[in-house]
């Protein structure tokens, strides 16, 4: 078993990292988040230093990015459209 850590999403806030890890560690997925006591300190920093990082073990991030990509098709904005990411749609 390998310890080693991958990251497998990264958020502006901590509340939308912590919402994400309680799903992924309700299915038995073990879950770090990073930076996140930094951004809660001063949010202003979070685009600088790249947002919380959401770390899962490297052996279940391909269960983790599953369960994360069912989560994401019920992300909408205020006007009911569906949310895409600028950079990678």
């Amino acid at each position: 078993m390998s310890n080693k850590f991958k990251t497998i999403a990264k958020y502006q806030y901590s509340t939308e990292a912590q919402i994400i890890k309680g799903r992924l560690e309700s299915e038995g997925i073990k879950v770090f988040l990073f930076d996140n006591f930094t951004i809660d300190t001063d949010p202003l920093v979070s685009n600088a230093i790249g947002g919380i990082k959401l770390k899962v073990l490297s052996e279940d991030a391909m269960k983790a990015q599953h369960i994360l990509s069912t989560i994401q098709e019920y992300a909408l904005d205020d006007d009911g459209n569906a949310i895409h990411c600028p950079n990678c749609k």
